[in-house]
């Protein structure tokens, strides 16, 4: 459903358009976060909306945000309006992207270390046009590749950490510990840290100009600030429930038995070695990113 702030062409034909005015009147809204409709697109008027978005860092691709941009606007046909055009469309000019994490504020300034690019960025974005009343399906990177690299990094490291005090404690605990034992311990404590979810909040600020005005620059108008949260795991998307494997347990050149749920050689048995997206298929987003899916090796056995 849309909504209009501005109800009577003729006040839009008879009043100056003033830059104040655009901020007050709302003109441009994020109406939300779009689910996705099996293609990486957006399709709009939506009626349903994705509540949150879940990114794995171990493919190290950036995540993409799905938006519904609304032109709040009354559209004029060009001889209704005093000046001759229709000045209520909108074109969208930039985006600028924010990242917090009121779960975890130590991860945001452990990214600001890395550098404050990482956490506060201005993505490209296409410069198109939104008529009065109309709806866009728009992208925006929301976290990109290279926070993403430096977030699975940063994941791997305390894996690794968590690893060697699981080991400590082993020991503390039993000193003649088996290296079978120690070894437990330690793949534990690396799964639990690697697979824990951490909420980063991705606050968008969509900017945009109006466009066939005669009576000068009206200014720059800021839809008001979308927060999206993505979900970040390392490992958590990808899945080998759909792989097989056949066994020749005699040696004989057929199969004897077939195991269900085994991943293939190309996903390596160290869960903190990257994988790479091209070796994966994901099932509905269609993305070239590692988000909002289950990707399923290319090279299973089925």
């Amino acid at each position: 459903m849309k909504f209009s702030k501005i109800t009577s062409v003729a006040v839009l034909a008879t009043l100056p358009l003033l830059a104040s005015c655009a901020d007050e009147e709302e003109s441009l809204i994020v109406a939300g976060a779009p689910q996705w409709q099996g293609t990486c697109a957006v399709q709009v008027p939506a009626n349903v909306f994705l509540s949150r978005g879940i990114l794995d860092v171990r493919f190290e691709t950036e995540y993409i945000v799905p938006l519904e941009l609304q032109n709040q606007l009354v559209s004029q046909m060009a001889g209704s309006a005093n000046n001759g055009i229709d000045n209520s469309e909108l074109q969208i000019v930039g985006a600028d992207v924010k990242l917090s994490s009121a779960q975890d504020s130590g991860l945001i300034e452990r990214l600001r270390m890395e550098g404050e690019n990482y956490i506060e960025f201005s993505p490209s974005v296409p410069t198109n046009s939104i008529g009065g009343g109309d709806s866009l399906g728009y992208l925006v990177t929301g976290i990109p590749a290279a926070t993403a690299s430096v977030l699975a990094s940063l994941r791997i490291e305390d894996a690794l950490i968590a690893a060697d005090d699981a080991e400590a404690a082993e020991l503390a605990v039993d000193p003649s510990a088996s290296s079978e034992e120690i070894l437990l311990a330690r793949r534990t404590a690396q799964s639990r840290a690697l697979n824990r979810m951490t909420t980063i909040d991705v606050s968008i600020d969509i900017r945009a100009r109006r466009t066939g005005n005669a009576v000068g620059d009206v200014g720059e108008i800021k839809a008001r600030t979308f927060t999206f949260p993505v979900d970040v795991c390392f490992g958590c998307l990808f899945s080998c429930a759909g792989c097989s494997l056949e066994v020749d347990d005699d040696g004989d050149g057929s199969t004897d038995r077939t195991l269900t749920g085994i991943c293939p050689e190309v996903v390596p048995e160290d869960a903190t070695q990257r994988l790479s997206r091209a070796d994966f298929a994901g099932t509905s987003v269609g993305c070239p990113s590692a988000q909002d899916d289950v990707f399923v090796p290319l090279a299973c056995d089925n």
